[in-house]
């Protein structure tokens, strides 16, 4: 017995946000009733309508199975593209553990955000009450230090930045700089 579809309200969300990508029986762009056919004549067993369903409600990629290889490189071309253009930025950044000899120093580090019209230092707040508009980052725990964490705004900021232009950098050794 199947359980209900991932769609259902029944998850409480779980799958929300996600992508479904497939390569199956399709055979008409406007009709997921129709099977795709392969060069020998012969049909898939379904034109897969439920996965139809699921690529068109989440924005996904399809190929079709008749076209055999052909249809591989174009189609994970297309979800690398698909990945590429929805990828979310972390704004929760895990410390990495320093090199051998060598301690960490929650004063000696600097991030720098980039949402398209150059690198920009950001200041340290001493927590997310401090972040405002003017957005920042601050430490999961300012003595003993395991992440650091974008304000909300910068965020926000470099979630709506064009991908390729938006990057996170977390600098180590030099004099931390506080807003």
């Amino acid at each position: 017995m199947l359980g209900p579809g991932i769609l259902t309200p029944s998850y409480g969300g779980l799958f929300a946000g996600y992508t479904f990508n497939a390569i199956y029986g399709w055979g008409d762009p406007n009709d997921p009733g129709v099977t795709c056919v392969y060069p020998d004549s012969s049909t898939p067993p379904s034109s897969g309508p439920t996965y139809t369903s699921l690529v068109l409600a989440t924005g996904g990629v399809r190929a079709q199975i008749c076209d055999g290889s052909a249809a591989w490189a174009p189609f994970f071309d297309a979800v690398a593209t698909a990945v590429e253009q929805t990828s979310r930025i972390d704004c929760t950044i895990a410390i990495p553990d320093p090199p051998p000899e060598m301690t960490f120093q929650r004063d000696l580090i600097n991030v720098w955000v980039d949402t398209g019209g150059g690198a920009e230092r950001l200041g340290k707040v001493a927590d997310a009450s401090g972040c405002g508009s003017e957005g920042g980052w601050y430490y999961d725990d300012d003595t003993n230090p395991t992440v650091v964490i974008l304000c909300d705004s910068t965020c926000g900021a470099l979630e709506a930045a064009p991908n390729e232009s938006r990057s996170v950098e977390v600098q180590f050794g030099c004099m931390t700089i506080v807003r």
